[in-house]
């Protein structure tokens, strides 16, 4: 029983699954694409909730902090600066008592005596 159509439509029995074979890996290859191109996509949006989540939760109120020290520090700025003055006319102030022309009953020494 092994005559040459027996053969042939065995080969060809043989190459339609082989051809069936080579449909099922390309599906499959398109497939597994497909869900790498997915889950990249899923990654990305999970990066992109925690990114703003990270803005929402830190970044946020962060940069709040940074400005009221900001404004608070300028504040300081100008306080210290007006505080350097007076010091500064305090110490001209010290510096001339012992040229005052009145002597003992300079205005000057009394108040700073007080």
């Amino acid at each position: 029983m092994n005559t040459p159509l027996v053969t042939i439509l065995l080969a060809l029995i043989n190459l339609l699954q082989g051809c069936a074979w080579v449909v099922e890996g390309r599906k499959h290859r398109e497939n597994t694409r497909l869900l790498q191109t997915q889950v990249r996509s899923n990654d990305f949006d999970l990066a992109t909730r925690y990114v703003e989540a990270y803005n929402e939760r830190i970044v946020a109120p962060v940069m709040e902090q940074t400005k009221s020290l900001s404004k608070q520090v300028q504040q300081l700025e100008s306080e210290v600066k007006q505080l350097q003055q007076t010091v500064n006319l305090l110490n001209h102030a010290l510096q001339q008592i012992n040229r005052c022309s009145v002597g003992d009953s300079c205005p000057v020494r009394h108040e700073l005596q007080k």
